[in-house]
Parts: structure tokens; sequence; C-alpha cells
């Protein structure tokens, strides 16, 4: 699984040919940014940083989905009286939570897309 520690901003190359890339946003900095946002362009970075956390989400559901897929294909044993909830039971809630997180953050993207004026 992917390092959880700091949500990335994958960077958005600029104009002179990607010469210059900006650096990836953590959760720390914005939480920062949300507070501070006033123009336009804040917004947009937000909406950019709440698409990047979406797809994140995204991806992690996707993952999970197909290591379900093998699980209840039979590829997989799991043992008949489990002492811990079975992989297919935490697979489960982990797509279900993936899923939400994907959607409070795409819902997230549209405000922000909303106060910078972006439709």
């Amino acid at each position: 699984m992917p390092f959880f520690g700091i949500l990335f901003l994958w960077p958005a190359l600029s104009g002179d040919g990607g010469s210059s890339v900006s650096k990836p946003m953590t959760a720390h900095q914005f939480k920062h940014a949300r507070s501070v946002a006033r123009t336009p362009t804040d917004f947009e970075q937000l909406a950019r940083y709440a698409n990047a956390s979406a797809r994140e989400y995204q991806r992690r559901a996707a993952e999970c989905e197909a290591e379900l897929k093998g699980y209840e294909s039979g590829a997989v044993r799991e043992p008949l009286v489990p002492k811990y909830p079975t992989r297919t039971q935490t697979l489960r809630t982990l797509i279900a939570h993936y899923r939400d997180a994907e959607t409070h953050w795409s819902g997230l993207e549209k405000v922000y897309l909303s106060k910078a004026g972006v439709h």
C-alpha cells in the first residue's frame, strides 16, 4: 500500500514547456491554504488538491476490488473459522471507506471550483 502520511497534489506543469514544476501540497499545507484562501487562484489550488485526493481514493478502491475478486474467485483461500475478520470482509469495508472518501473529495472539488468561478 502507498505511503499514507502525506497526500500529494501532483505537480501541475507550467506553461513554459514544463521546465518548472510546483511542489506537491501536503495535508498540513492544504489545511493552512484552506483557512487563508481568498482569491480564485487559491480556490483553484484547493480544487486541484481535492481532485488529486479523490483520484487517489479511487485508485485505492480499484486495488481493493481487484484483490477482492481474487478471493471471491477461489484463487485465494481463507481460514474456515477465522479469529479475526476475514480479508474479504476487510476489503469490503475498505472499498466502502475509499468510495465515501472519493465522494467527499469530489464534492469539495466542486465547491472550490464554484468559489473560484470555474464552471
